[in-house]
């Protein structure tokens, strides 16, 4: 920068200053969510992308993380942002592999080696007292779902014609469910009638229009293509 000073006389002085502008701002970075997944063996996740933002230009991106997680495992990847002008960024996410649970492991296995595989796992076990002993492990429950969650879009008790829909789970065991909604009040003669027969749908919505008075909603649940026992879950629902 040329600096320029002028007297009454015309008489014309310079002078010369240098300017550094020096950039010591690092990058704004933004990391994908934490990642949790459910596997039996070392793979690859998919983690996302980051982002990052400068005042001066590109930003490259990298991290740390390993060509495959362990199972099980938990794992802090740090991501880095660096400026074109040496300047950088950390921050983390958290990489979580869970091992599936036990029915899930032996459900895709032939009988041959599922037996195999219990009985590994049997032998692993610690004996109590150091005493030796057979080790039972209900796989047939295992695989069955222990329990059944009902939910209902609106809060009891509404007035008749309302549209109620209602929504279920079956968790525990493994594979896939089908639901069945099960109706009981003074206009079904006080006797179970099925509303929706067994299908994957796990809501549903009822029309409550005649109904009104003390109802029970029911839904059961039980693995597709199975004979399996339901378990079941019923809620009371009143219509005014």
């Amino acid at each position: 920068m040329i600096w320029h000073a002028t007297d009454a006389a015309g008489n014309i002085g310079s002078a010369t200053q240098s300017v550094t502008i020096q950039d010591t701002t690092p990058p704004q970075l933004t990391v994908p969510a934490d990642v949790s997944v459910v596997s039996a063996t070392a793979l690859a996740v998919d983690l996302g992308t980051a982002s990052a933002t400068d005042l001066f230009g590109p930003v490259v991106i990298s991290n740390d993380a390993p060509a495959q997680f362990q199972a099980p495992s938990t794992t802090t990847v740090i991501w880095t942002a660096q400026d074109q002008n040496g300047n950088r960024t950390t921050a983390p996410q958290t990489v979580k592999v869970v091992l599936p649970p036990l029915a899930a492991l032996l459900a895709g296995l032939p009988r041959a080696k599922t037996r195999g595989t219990i009985k590994a796992l049997a032998a692993s076990l610690p004996r109590v007292g150091g005493k030796s002993g057979k080790v039972r492990i209900p796989l047939r429950r295992a695989l069955l779902a222990t329990g059944v969650r009902l939910s209902s879009d609106l809060s009891s008790p509404q007035v008749a014609g309302t549209v109620v829909t209602f929504s279920a789970s079956g968790p525990g065991g493994s594979g896939t469910y089908l639901y069945r909604y099960r109706h009981k009040s003074r206009a079904t003669g006080k006797a179970w009638q099925v509303m929706q027969g067994w299908s994957a749908r796990s809501g549903y919505a009822w029309d409550t229009t005649g109904n009104k008075g003390a109802n029970r909603i029911q839904v059961q649940v039980r693995r597709a293509g199975t004979q399996d026992k339901p378990v079941s879950k019923t809620m009371k629902y009143k219509i005014n």
